[in-house]
């Protein structure tokens, strides 16, 4: 995990859309989507909620933890 990667996730709960994400921080959204898979497999947890046919993203609530 970098300072990059944060920053985009950063974005991505504030925007609550890839495409927006993207284009705020001059990235393509395959980029984005990139990182946040590379950053999920790196903390081993789903971050975001992706919903199919939507282009909104939710982020995860863990609560129990």
């Amino acid at each position: 995990m970098d300072h990059k990667d944060i920053t985009i996730f950063l974005e991505l709960v504030r925007c609550r859309n890839i495409s927006k994400t993207a284009e705020n921080l001059y990235l393509s959204q395959s980029a984005v989507s990139s990182r946040l898979k590379a950053l999920e497999a790196e903390m081993g947890c789903q971050l975001v909620l992706r919903f199919k046919g939507q282009r909104s993203v939710e982020p995860v609530s863990y609560t129990h933890l």
